[in-house]
């Protein structure tokens, strides 16, 4: 192991005996990241020891089992990867689609819909603008008005919402 400008390295001495990848499991684990930060000490960016490091122990089962566990926590770690993806492309689907429609309003039968004048601009005929206090409660317990941001907007949206500091 090797420390340098707070960085450390971590090399193996006898790779028949420990797996790289549980070595890096192990290491992320929060309780190994809680004793490491137990010893850690400075304020602004908190350091430990190369030696306290040395002297961390962690469980060491035979290599074919290290390989599994490691390939396992591997395998999750690829899904929860692949999700996180496909999270980002629905969200960015659900953004798209809301502009679609309730922004640019080219809904599924906008073809034949007329539009009347209102305060946020055009809106199809038979859709009407209120205020948020009109069609929902507020739960006031939730909301400190030192906590409100000042604006809250969508981006690429029509749509922006100024806090009151009334609430």
């Amino acid at each position: 192991m090797l420390l340098n400008q707070r960085v450390g390295k971590f090399r193996i001495k006898d790779p028949e005996s420990l797996d790289a990848d549980f070595l890096f499991y192990c290491l992320r684990h929060p309780e190994l990241k809680a004793q490491f930060a137990a010893h850690a000490y400075g304020a602004a960016q908190p350091n430990i020891s190369p030696s306290l490091i040395e002297q961390q122990e962690i469980p060491l089962p035979p290599l074919p089992i290290q390989h599994r566990i490691a390939g396992i926590l591997s395998a999750y770690d690829d899904l929860i990867e692949n999700s996180q993806r496909r999270i980002k492309i629905l969200e960015e689907m659900a953004r798209r689609l809301y502009r679609e429609w309730f922004v640019h309003f080219r809904f599924p039968g906008h073809e034949g819909c007329r539009f009347v004048d209102s305060p946020l601009g055009e809106i199809p005929e038979g859709w009407e603008v209120k205020s948020l206090s009109d069609v929902a409660d507020v739960n006031r317990l939730t909301i400190h008005v030192r906590n409100l941001p000042v604006a809250l907007s969508w981006p690429n949206c029509c749509v922006a919402i100024t806090a009151m500091c009334s609430l």
